[in-house]
């Protein structure tokens, strides 16, 4: 997926931010109904919005 995201950047200069999450990360990403993702130099946020409990 990043050289995807490599990819799309160069050829067409879109940004598409890759996003590095630990185990327990994806653990709630999994039972979320909605997540926000914002990237900014120098860090990305995960927030959830809407967790299934």
């Amino acid at each position: 997926m990043t050289v995807g995201a490599m990819v799309a950047a160069e050829l067409y200069g879109v940004s598409c931010p890759v996003v590095l999450a630990s185990e327990s990360d994806w653990d709630v990403v999994r039972n979320a109904r909605a997540v926000a993702l914002r990237a900014e130099v120098p860090k990305a946020t995960l927030r959830v919005l809407d967790a299934v409990l």
